[in-house]
């Protein structure tokens, strides 16, 4: 089940719908933590609605003032994604107020959300 704040909403190349806001680090926190004290692992999820024709570049952009965004991290481009979950991004840990989901091109049909997790298979 994935929170509505978690939620980046449709994703473009020029960033999602939503923007997540991580509120102002507090300065007594260690290794850039948030509000919780620290931060546990996270994971992005790419999800395609339907199958895509084409490559897809996940990324996520972060940003000081939720107005000029730069790249955080890139993900493995995609080709031909079918529907269903196709890229997951690790949440990286240090990071500005404000995070997007962006794709490196146009493509259609995407959305991305945060879960709590580091994402990689359990054994």
């Amino acid at each position: 089940m994935t929170d509505y704040n978690s939620r980046f909403g449709t994703v473009t190349d020029t960033g999602s719908d939503n923007v997540l806001d991580f509120e102002a680090i507090d300065p007594r926190a260690a290794m850039q933590s948030h509000r919780t004290g620290e931060q546990h692992e996270a994971t992005v999820v790419f999800y395609a609605a339907s199958d895509i024709t084409g490559s897809v570049t996940p990324k996520l952009q972060h940003s000081d003032d939720n107005a000029i965004f730069t790249d955080l991290v890139t993900g493995t481009t995609v080709t031909n994604p079918k529907a269903g979950n196709f890229a997951l991004l690790s949440m990286p840990k240090t990071h500005k107020r404000y995070v997007r989901a962006a794709l490196a091109a146009a493509q259609a049909g995407i959305t991305a959300f945060l879960e709590p997790g580091s994402g990689q298979p359990r054994e």
